[in-house]
């Protein structure tokens, strides 16, 4: 078993993707910064209320200033720098993963590379 992402490039469009999951999210990834409009704090807090728990989330970014850490931790929200390396996310996800209510207590495991 490996990985199902989904990806979106709005909160709206967050929230239409999720309605047409079979299953909740077992993690969010998001960076900080979206562009115009909300945030990725903001995304992240949207998809947990239309899922109805606090899904799993890490949020990426490069912004490490102590105000963004300040909203990310209050959000119960793990954080991961931009320059992180792909074993460095893999470490931070997995446990949340193991946390999450929507996997049902499986233990996904990420494909193998090479």
């Amino acid at each position: 078993m490996g990985y199902n992402a989904v990806s979106a490039g709005s909160i709206a469009q967050a929230q239409r993707v999720l309605a047409s999951l079979d299953l909740p999210p077992d993690l969010i990834l998001s960076d900080l910064h979206l562009g115009d409009g909300p945030d990725g704090i903001a995304a992240i807090e949207a998809v947990r209320a239309c899922c109805g728990y606090d899904v799993a989330a890490i949020l990426i970014t490069g912004d490490t200033s102590h105000e963004e850490m300040r909203r990310a931790t209050t959000a119960a929200i793990r954080c991961c720098s931009s320059r992180c390396s792909r074993a460095g996310s893999t470490r931070r996800a997995r446990p949340r993963l193991r946390e999450t209510p929507a996997s049902g207590g499986r233990h996904l495991t990420p494909p193998e590379t090479s």
